[in-house]
């Protein structure tokens, strides 16, 4: 399979378009083209079969603007990641990133401009495909596979580590599925999660995820002290009248206490209902699972409800973690955020960390948890218990 990464840059600017594209081809790996409208650029994808796997969007475009064409993407159906680009303020762009959030798009990152090559260089190391970004094709397969995957058991669990910031302390792992497709290679939930839900398989895969993180929990149980695993569970799966029942008997046969792990629910899919959510979540509580409310900040945050229902843990968006060093508005409002999450009881993750900077800022704000790229990238059971091993008295940063 082809590892290269194709990439097209939309800008009205000549100069700067040929500048980013320019920098681009100079990446390995990178194959980059450019277009001065937006319009063309759409009927360009739209004219080819497979789509690039990013897209430079600069948002202040004529004829039509970064936010007509982040619209136009998602009914195109595009799955690459987006890469948000303005000499406009952060406000603007956050804005621009929170309607990628809310049209299902993945946005890689957001460049002020200029940009330079070691921005560039940067971004693309850290987002060079960890997998695979189907075309159309696959895509479509992916809907009339995944029934006979899952009995095949094509899924497998990665992991990825959770620190105290205090010490650095091994606090728990949160298990991410991947998807080993026979034809379209490892793919990342984004692609198959809301697949699943519409057609009724999410509990079975949630099942599936949860089996193989009790298989894997065995290989560094011996090794390490005990923590807790995440799992990432969705509010279709827990309204389910079976749902809780089935996890609870498979934990206490497999061996282990509910209490060993916590299930992590997206902010936006508990908080909008009242009733059904905090029955839910009481339950839940009542069985012995943690509880976490996962994406902090990409919903509509009711402070009434976060104080109602009964989280344990709260992880703030890696949106809130990536400003935190530049902007000092997105500072005040993760700062804000962990204490009023404290005040409740409610202990703090911050995720998405990917600096040194950003490890000691949240430090020094007094959140509980970091989890990011810059303490461990998500590896499979057998790497973790690896890297368990080398790190039995802690993380270091």
């Amino acid at each position: 399979m082809d590892t290269g990464i194709e990439v097209l840059v939309i800008d009205d600017d000549i100069v700067t378009l040929k500048l980013l594209v320019g920098m681009l081809n100079r990446l390995e790996g990178c194959m980059a083209t450019g277009c001065t409208s937006a319009r063309r650029a759409l009927a360009r994808m739209n004219g080819q079969e497979t789509s690039p796997d990013m897209v430079f969007l600069d948002i202040n475009m004529p004829e039509m603007d970064g936010f007509s064409f982040i619209r136009k993407l998602e009914e195109l159906g595009f799955n690459g990641a987006l890469v948000l680009v303005s000499g406009h303020d952060q406000k603007i762009m956050r804005t621009a990133e929170e309607l990628s959030k809310a049209c299902h798009l993945r946005v890689a990152a957001r460049l002020e401009k200029p940009v330079s090559f070691s921005t560039l260089q940067a971004l693309m190391e850290e987002t060079r495909r960890p997998f695979a970004h189907p075309d159309r094709h696959c895509r479509d397969e992916l809907a009339k596979d995944l029934p006979s995957a899952l009995q095949r058991r094509e899924f497998f669990n990665v992991y990825q580590p959770k620190v105290a910031l205090t010490n650095g302390a091994i606090a728990g792992v949160e298990a991410l599925v991947r998807w080993r497709h026979p034809r379209c290679g490892i793919l990342s939930p984004d692609h198959f999660i809301t697949l699943a839900e519409q057609q009724g398989h999410i509990d079975a895969l949630t099942r599936l995820v949860m089996e193989n993180a009790l298989h894997d929990s065995r290989l560094w149980l011996e090794k390490s002290q005990p923590f807790s695993v995440s799992v990432n569970v969705s509010m279709l799966s827990l309204m389910s009248p079976n749902f809780m029942n089935g996890m609870c008997a498979l934990v206490l046969e497999r061996g282990f206490s509910p209490s060993d792990f916590i299930f992590e629910v997206t902010e936006g899919r508990v908080l909008e209902d009242t009733r059904a959510p905090l029955e839910i979540t009481a339950r839940i509580k009542m069985a012995g699972f943690g509880l976490s409310m996962d994406d902090f900040g990409t919903g509509y945050s009711n402070m009434n409800r976060l104080r109602d229902y009964p989280f344990d843990e709260l992880k703030l968006d890696r949106s809130f973690v990536t400003g935190i060093t530049s902007s000092p508005a997105t500072l005040k409002m993760c700062h804000a955020s962990i204490a009023l999450a404290q005040a409740c009881g409610i202990r703090v993750v911050a995720e998405g960390i990917e600096s040194r900077d950003e490890f000691q800022i949240l430090k020094q704000m007094g959140c509980d948890y970091a989890q990011g790229y810059f303490i461990c990238r998500p590896m499979t059971a057998e790497a973790m218990k690896l890297w368990l091993s080398a790190h039995w008295f802690g993380f270091a940063p």
